[in-house]
């Protein structure tokens, strides 16, 4: 009778941890991915790369969402009916966060 340890078919997480000194300006990050998705960084991207990869790609990614967020503003702005309403929603939230700081 043969044993095995992998019965399962099922990828297996790994963690990877982002290691920056603290002089750099940069922030220690842990991440779970696939370890599919791990290799293929390793094969595609290099494995001393990985780092640096990951922040051009969440920067790029965030620089965008802040791109649509403005363009939804801006929609907004041109229907007052909706800008009135984003307008009562931005009190209630400071408001709120007001309340919660006390």
């Amino acid at each position: 009778m043969s044993f095995s340890l992998f019965k399962k078919k099922e990828p297996i997480s790994i963690t990877i941890t982002l290691k920056y000194s603290i002089m750099e300006g940069k922030q220690v990050l842990s991440v779970k991915i696939n370890t599919q998705l791990y290799q293929q960084l390793k094969t595609q991207i290099g494995k001393g790369k990985i780092s640096e990869f990951v922040e051009k790609t969440l920067t790029e990614k965030l620089e965008q969402k802040e791109l649509e967020l403005e363009q939804a503003y801006k929609e907004i702005a041109l229907d007052k009916e909706r800008w009135k309403l984003t307008k009562e929603w931005e009190r209630a939230a400071l408001s709120d966060l007001r309340k919660r700081s006390k």
